[in-house]
């Protein structure tokens, strides 16, 4: 006996895993950023999932791994990151690693981020320490 599965049914096994995924890392983000993720609420967090998704293929960013490391960015520097001021490179450096490799780009990202992250609570410190008020961002 053969079984025939139909176009229709393909599609509809893929939206199924597709929000089956979505889920699970919501679930996965709440367990490690639950601080940072507070003022949201799940069905919020959902769509901020499915959307950091939907941009990281555009990067060819689809394993499991580098779509954890993407959403974890996109919780920890704020959603739709890499299109800000200050971290606007990340979009670049993302666009270059198609042609390299896009977990090896992701994973020159996440090594600049941190740095960028602790060079900016560092001098963070500073400014306290000096009484001095937080630096303004430039939007």
């Amino acid at each position: 006996m053969t079984l025939i599965i139909r176009g229709e049914q393909v599609e509809a096994l893929k939206r199924a895993a597709h929000r089956s995924f979505v889920d699970e890392m919501a679930i996965w983000l709440r367990t490690q950023f639950d601080a940072e993720l507070a003022a949201v609420d799940d069905q919020q967090l959902r769509s901020h999932v499915r959307s950091a998704i939907g941009r990281a293929s555009s990067y060819g960013i689809a394993t499991r791994r580098d779509l954890a490391l993407w959403l974890s960015l996109q919780v920890v520097l704020g959603w739709l990151c890499e299109t800000s001021a200050e971290y606007g490179w990340i979009a670049a450096e993302l666009a270059a690693g198609r042609r390299t490799g896009s977990s090896a780009s992701l994973d020159r990202v996440m090594k600049k981020a941190l740095l960028q992250l602790e060079s900016t609570e560092e001098r963070a410190k500073r400014r306290r320490a000096f009484g001095l008020p937080p630096a303004r961002v430039n939007a």
